[in-house]
């Protein structure tokens, strides 16, 4: 029970870090990807298999390059 609960609470604040991109596209396409990465992990793939990690660390680092995060100051 403890290890759902805090699962579940990851997801919620992966998907909470989704809002600090500035364009809507960019919402759209980390919160798309997420799901994608969580629901394979959790179906199919084993935590452990290295090239299954790089793969969702390459889809980050794209996704952190290629965003433009909030200033805080938008209209």
């Amino acid at each position: 029970m403890p290890g759902a609960f805090f699962g579940g609470l990851l997801i919620l604040l992966l998907f909470a870090q989704t809002q600090s991109y500035a364009d809507r596209n960019d919402r759209a396409s980390g919160a798309a990807a997420l799901s994608a990465g969580i629901t394979i992990a959790f179906i199919s793939y084993g935590a452990w298999q290295s090239w299954w990690v790089a793969a969702l660390m390459l889809a980050e680092a794209s996704m952190l390059l290629g965003c433009n995060p909030a200033s805080g100051n938008e209209q």
